[in-house]
């Protein structure tokens, strides 16, 4: 009697990831939210003379009531990637001609090959959806509507002393990617 062979079916990353499609720099998820993330680069708040701390405070206070309703702000702790870095510093060594410069060189890169196993850096993002009452809205309009807010939430960030990584929408769309990658 021949055994029965039961085939487990196999699902894929992309099957459990509740993203459809990253366009016009928007997360589409597969229950058809419009979703604008922003990874925002944050200053040394804490290095910042006590009047300018507060001023920062003040403007972060108008940043929240100015921001969409829901406003997701969200932190994360990875291992830092110093591979561009070490990439650079090879470069750099293999130019030099000063074997004074080349022996500090090396030693730099042994420097952060050893913290790239300890290292870790901070990243910042913000996120909302796109709200409206009106059924019919293209994908055009509602990539206007999202880019108009993050706009304003930009300009309020900039009076913080943050940046906030920007780009074509080609280059949201891989940021976005490698986000959804990374977590």
């Amino acid at each position: 009697m021949a055994k029965k062979i039961h085939k487990t079916p196999v699902q894929s990353t992309q099957q459990n990831i509740p993203i459809r499609e990253f366009i016009e720099g928007i997360t589409v998820t597969k229950d058809n939210r419009f979703i604008k993330i922003m990874e925002v680069l944050p200053s040394p708040f804490f290095l910042k003379r006590v009047k300018d701390q507060n001023k920062v405070s003040e403007q972060f206070h108008s940043l929240l009531k100015a921001a969409p309703d829901e406003l997701h702000i969200k932190s994360v702790t990875v291992q830092a990637d110093l591979s561009y870095q070490i990439k650079d510093i090879r470069s750099h060594i293999a130019l030099e001609k000063d074997e004074n410069c080349k022996k500090m060189g090396k030693e730099y890169e042994k420097r952060l090959l050893e913290a790239q196993n300890y290292g870790t850096t901070h990243r910042f993002f913000l996120s909302f959806p796109y709200k409206s009452s009106k059924s019919n809205q293209t994908l055009k309009d509602i990539a206007y509507q999202l880019d108009v807010d993050a706009s304003r939430l930009v300009n309020l960030l900039r009076m913080c002393g943050n940046d906030v990584l920007l780009g074509t929408h080609e280059e949201q769309n891989n940021r976005n990617a490698q986000l959804f990658y990374m977590l």
